[in-house]
């Protein structure tokens, strides 16, 4: 994967889970981005980014458009799923 452009709209949330960390860039709206490594729970703003691993949740509080991008060079796998806000905590 070489980089991931999302459209999310208020209350959507895209799960990802993966070994690699990952840069979460909101270009624009607002999104909360909450991971289990290195333990973070964030809101972005436009031009904003948070890094994470494991389980990262990315969730939208207004029409956004964000940016996934891996940060090492050998990243190859990063599972996605788009989730309705009452199945966030499903595996």
């Amino acid at each position: 994967m070489t980089y991931g452009r999302f459209l999310l709209y208020p209350g959507e949330v895209l799960r990802l889970d993966t070994r690699q960390t990952v840069s979460v860039r909101c270009e624009q709206g607002q999104l909360w981005v909450t991971a289990t490594q290195p333990g973070i729970d964030q809101a972005l703003a436009a031009g904003e980014a948070a890094s994470g691993r494991g389980r990262v949740l990315v969730e939208s509080a207004a029409p956004s458009t964000l940016l996934l991008v891996p940060t090492a060079a050998d990243a190859a796998e990063v599972r996605l799923k788009l989730l309705s806000p009452s199945s966030i905590h499903s595996p």
